[in-house]
C-alpha cells in the first residue's frame, strides 16, 4: 500500500485502485480530483518525453495522474494490458521510477519482475523487458498477492 497525502492506493490486476476504505474520499466527486485520468498519451508525454521510448513499443499505455488533497500532481502512473498480465509504471520524478510486470490472470497474481531507479534507467529495463509468452519473458512469480508499491518511494 502506497500512502501520499492521505490517500492509499495501488494496482489490483491492471487497474488502480482505493486500497484503504478510511483513506477513500468520501465525496466522489474528490475521487476524480484525486486520481485524474490523463487525456492522452501526448499529456504524458509532455510531462516526461522519455515515455516515448515505451509508447513506440506498446500504444495501448494508459496513464494517471495521483494528485495531492490541494490537487498538486504528485505522482504519473501508466499501465498497459496483456492478456494475462500487465505492466505498470509509477514516476515519483526523473530520479525515482518503479515498474513491475504483474500476472493478473489468476486470483491470487503477484509480481514476475520488477525493477527501480531513475526514470531513465526504468524505462531501459522495461523497454527491454519481453512481451509475455517471448522467450526470456519472466513468469515465475517472485511474489504472489496484489502488488503495492514500496513504502521508500511513496
Amino acid at each position: 500500500m502506497c500512502r501520499r497525502g492521505g490517500a492509499a492506493w495501488g494496482i489490483v490486476g491492471a487497474r488502480l485502485t482505493w486500497t484503504d476504505p478510511a483513506a477513500r474520499p468520501r465525496n466522489p466527486e474528490k475521487t476524480a480530483k484525486d486520481t485524474a485520468a490523463v487525456n492522452s498519451v501526448n499529456e504524458a508525454l509532455q510531462l516526461y518525453p522519455e515515455l516515448a521510448i515505451l509508447v513506440g513499443i506498446q500504444t495501448l499505455w494508459t496513464f494517471w495522474i495521483l494528485t495531492d488533497p490541494l490537487g498538486r500532481p504528485e505522482w504519473l502512473v501508466g499501465v498497459v494490458s496483456w492478456p494475462e498480465h500487465s505492466d505498470a509504471l509509477w514516476i515519483a520524478d526523473r530520479q525515482h521510477a518503479l515498474a513491475a510486470r504483474l500476472l493478473v490472470a489468476t486470483p491470487s497474481g503477484g509480481v514476475v519482475w520488477q525493477t527501480s531507479g531513475t526514470l531513465a534507467a526504468t524505462i531501459d529495463a522495461l523497454s527491454k523487458l519481453p512481451e509475455p509468452g517471448a522467450p526470456g519473458a519472466p513468469c515465475e512469480v517472485l511474489k504472489p498477492g496484489p502488488f503495492w508499491p514500496p513504502a521508500r518511494l511513496c
